[in-house]
């Protein structure tokens, strides 16, 4: 399987090679301007149910019990290899202020199908359960932090997925860890408002040095924390690997 994967990432980065960085979507603001697609919202239905989050549709909305409402779909297909696929799948949901929050995903495979799969697995592993937590009250201790921080003199509560980490390699590989007290710290040092928020942190790399470095506040870069994370001091690898962790900001708090 690992063989597998490291061949299509392979393909995927030769193919890159020389090319200029593919336009970056515009980022929807509303749910007014998403419509979900009937590929990836029955998968996200079966997954909220399985959970005890029941769910009605309309048309590839989802709409749970507490009002909230919820979608996904295949947004972008990046040109690749024959016998490859690369997508970016979008997750949606509608909070109770209007505003969308939205959770990007990749997914690599020989087809889309496959694709859609290991973006499936990447959302599953990173966001899911913070989600669940956050907002539909689902206990998901096993999957997720829940802590107290001190953002700005205000005490908030904070829900933090695991490290989702991904490698293409049968070689053992020890996540680093080290790196997020460092984003933890320069967060708690941000005056930010009261109300919900979520982040994004990713990194990235490959032959030795970054091939990306992402980090969200409410779908948009967050340019002193992106610095945080590129001055951070990260192991050199010859093969890819990723870390990502996704969180949401409350207000609740202990004080």
């Amino acid at each position: 399987m690992f063989l597998k994967l490291r061949n299509i990432v392979a393909a995927l980065l030769a193919s890159l090679t020389g090319c200029q960085p593919p336009a970056v979507n515009q980022v929807p603001t509303s749910a007014t301007q998403v419509s979900g697609d009937s590929i990836v919202a029955p998968i996200l239905k079966d997954l909220l149910e399985h959970h005890g989050v029941p769910t009605d549709a309309d048309g590839n909305w989802l709409i749970a019990e507490n009002g909230m409402r919820v979608t996904g779909a295949v947004v972008k297909e990046y040109p690749s290899p024959k016998g490859t696929a690369n997508i970016q799948l979008d997750f949606y949901f509608e909070l109770e202020d209007g505003r969308l929050l939205i959770e990007s995903v990749g997914g690599l495979g020989a087809t889309k199908a496959d694709a859609v799969k290991d973006g499936i697995q990447n959302f599953t592993g990173g966001s899911f359960h913070v989600l669940l937590s956050s907002f539909f009250n689902v206990n998901a201790d096993d999957q997720i932090e829940i802590e107290n921080w001190d953002i700005a003199g205000t005490s908030r509560r904070v829900t933090i997925g695991g490290m989702n980490v991904r490698t293409f390699t049968d070689a053992p590989f020890d996540p680093p860890t080290h790196w997020f007290p460092i984003v933890q710290h320069a967060i708690e040092n941000t005056d930010l408002p009261r109300g919900t928020h979520w982040f994004r942190c990713y990194y990235a790399q490959l032959d030795n040095k970054p091939s990306a470095v992402e980090v969200l506040l409410d779908n948009n870069d967050w340019q002193p924390i992106i610095k945080t994370m590129s001055d951070i001091d990260w192991p050199a690898k010859d093969d890819f690997y990723s870390v990502r962790v996704f969180g949401v900001i409350q207000d609740g708090g202990e004080p």
